[in-house]
């Protein structure tokens, strides 16, 4: 105040002035009336100075299953549709309030600089020409790709470095298109004993998991969960699963569903079905 009174040590370079109190630094004006010659120094303001938002350098991997789509209806090529970018926001933000600040996404890094082109966070969907496919694309290895993340303050407006989140696009299990039917001739260990009405009560289930896995080295197999349903929604939902060491057929020809589950991607394909097939025992008459 006293210096914009008497006119001293005036700021030369206010078009890149630095600030010289931390956060907040109050500036005096000094007018002078070029013709009158009068005075006025009893104007200021405050220079504010925001803090950037922080954000992790590293956010954990977003780690996807690909599923097919009406749009996309390969569920190995790991392009992958509907990705919910919006689920790592509570790790961009690491801890502070979602109601002051926001989290944006966006495909490159200049886009995230100039904060244009921001990608949906819930309908997000990769593309080959920023993905990192596996060499071997018959195996379950992932796809990689990245988008570049920014935590800016819905307050000040202030945004944050950019940080990296890394995709991982993992493919559905892969599993034969078709496998043969489950066939046996009829026998008596149904609950009726009977070995003329297509029902048997020692169908082993298990036995079909070397055909069903038979796209896999038989060293890997203790890497999937086989399981066996009376319907396709059960299958789906992991629900109702069939004893595999011992089951008996509800009907002959019955259709029996199979999901099959990564142990290590979580990635599941239930899309396998085959039929219990009891063949009626030789008929003949002793004369």
């Amino acid at each position: 105040a006293t210096n914009a009174s008497t006119g001293s040590l005036a700021i030369v370079n206010s078009s890149s002035y630095t600030n010289i109190t931390k956060d907040k630094q109050t500036i005096y004006v000094r007018v002078v009336n070029k013709v009158s010659h009068c005075i006025n120094p009893h104007i200021k303001f405050d220079i504010i100075i925001h803090p950037l938002p922080s954000i992790p350098n590293i956010i954990p991997n977003l780690k996807i299953c690909d599923v097919a789509t009406s749009s996309d209806p390969d569920p190995r090529n790991r392009i992958v549709q509907n990705i919910v970018l919006g689920s790592r926001d509570s790790d961009a933000l690491n801890g502070k309030d979602p109601n002051e600040y926001k989290v944006s996404y966006y495909k490159t890094e200049q886009d995230a600089i100039a904060n244009t082109n921001l990608l949906s966070k819930t309908n997000y969907s990769n593309t080959a020409a920023i993905t990192n496919f596996p060499a071997n694309l018959n195996s379950d290895d992932p796809a990689t790709s990245k988008v570049f993340v920014v935590v800016s303050s819905k307050i000040t407006g202030c945004r944050s470095i950019v940080s990296t989140l890394h995709l991982l696009l993992y493919p559905e299990p892969n599993l034969p298109q078709k496998i043969n039917d489950y066939i046996s001739c009829d026998n008596t260990s149904d609950d009726k004993n009977d070995d003329s009405n297509g029902i048997n009560g020692d169908i082993s289930l298990k036995t079909k998991i070397p055909e069903i896995l038979a796209n896999y080295a038989n060293s890997t197999h203790n890497n999937y969960k086989v399981s066996f349903h009376k319907s396709l929604n059960d299958a789906q939902t992991e629900s109702n699963s069939i004893d595999n060491n011992s089951y008996q057929n509800i009907s002959n020809h019955q259709e029996i569903f199979v999901r099959v589950l990564n142990k290590q991607t979580r990635c599941v394909n239930y899309k396998l079905s085959f039929k219990i097939i009891i063949n009626p025992l030789p008929s003949f008459t002793v004369k």
